[in-house]
């Protein structure tokens, strides 16, 4: 068996307990640089000389004239619900312009465009962002009084976002994308590879353990999907952490790291004098950083012990609950 220590307060841990303590501390100081989103204003407006094909040359600010040449020109904004992408004005309601429509005439606006994109890059924490990421123009947009749209994802981002309805006048909208085109484009937590030495070392010590688990489990901060599931889809610190320990254990040669979709399973079991609650935590779509699935492991139970933190479904309803108390009539 392996042996143990004792803490202050009187807490026995064994070897085993020391190190998934260590190893968890060792993925939770890792962590993306930048904030989620960012915000500002351009101190310095640059006309854009906003060209529209067949109106011309737009004036600023806005006129009501122009305006209506913008919705005679344009089409109902569509959303996308599912797999399909349609048209409803009880959920948004605005008119919207393919780029390929516009032209922008000021050829200062492409160089305040530029700089933007570079303060959003750095803001974001991109890595390299501010020479390697660019903004490329995707439609206009136009919301008149009372146009919105109402609370939705944007993309596979779990926040929902919404556009409260336009009060008076317009609310007119030039839509980029940003492209990130450096090589690896989702680098960006700082002296990550300077930690993997130590990761490394905590693996060997792992590795050495006289009863070592076979594997152990770090739950992530993010939910996914199955078609989600895979480390170029995961955000924010899941991406990083994930990264790190695979070039860890990689950079060690004897271990692996593999995502998979981790649910809670209840079952109340019925007698007549009490009623007892089984739990099991099963993990499902067991798949390699590529996103293969590894079919041979369509399921696994694990035990609570094996998670490198706990708290998973202290603020939430298991997945699946089987059972419970039969009602009479």
């Amino acid at each position: 068996m392996s042996s143990s220590s004792e803490s202050e307060d009187g807490w026995s841990f064994s070897d085993q307990d020391i190190l998934q303590s260590d190893l968890c501390n060792r993925i939770n100081e890792v962590h993306s640089t930048g904030s989620f989103a960012t915000y500002g204003i351009i101190d310095s407006f640059v006309h854009p000389g906003i060209s529209v094909d067949t109106i011309g040359t737009l004036r600023l600010p806005l006129s009501e004239e122009d305006a209506r040449a913008l919705v005679q020109a344009s089409h109902k904004a569509p959303f996308g619900k599912g797999t399909e992408t349609v048209v409803d004005e009880s959920v948004r309601k605005a008119w919207e312009i393919e780029a390929g429509k516009i032209q922008f005439l000021n050829e200062r606006w492409q160089r305040c465009l530029d700089q933007t994109a570079e303060r959003v890059a750095r803001e974001l924490g991109v890595a390299d962002g501010p020479i390697n990421v660019r903004a490329e123009f995707y439609k206009m947009l136009l919301y008149e009084k009372g146009a919105m749209f109402k609370a939705h994802k944007e993309y596979a981002i779990y926040r929902l976002y919404k556009i409260e309805p336009v009060q008076t006048g317009y609310r007119w909208v030039l839509t980029y994308n940003l492209i990130n085109e450096s090589e690896d484009p989702y680098r960006s937590a700082t002296a990550l590879d300077a930690r993997i030495g130590d990761f490394v070392q905590t693996l060997t010590r792992w590795q050495k353990l006289e009863d070592d688990p076979q594997y152990l489990a770090y739950p992530l901060d993010h939910q996914y999907t199955d078609r989600d599931l895979r480390l170029a889809r995961l955000k924010g610190d899941d991406y990083h952490r994930a990264r790190h320990v695979a070039q860890s254990c990689a950079a060690h040669g004897e271990f692996y790291t593999l995502l998979a979709n981790m649910s809670m399973h209840i079952t109340n079991q019925n007698d007549e004098s009490d009623q007892e609650e089984e739990s099991e935590l099963i993990l499902s779509h067991i798949v390699d950083l590529e996103g293969l699935d590894l079919s041979i492991y369509r399921s696994l139970t694990i035990s609570d012990t094996l998670l490198l933190q706990g708290g998973s479904y202290s603020d939430r309803e298991p997945d699946v609950q089987r059972g419970g108390n039969y009602l009479g009539n």
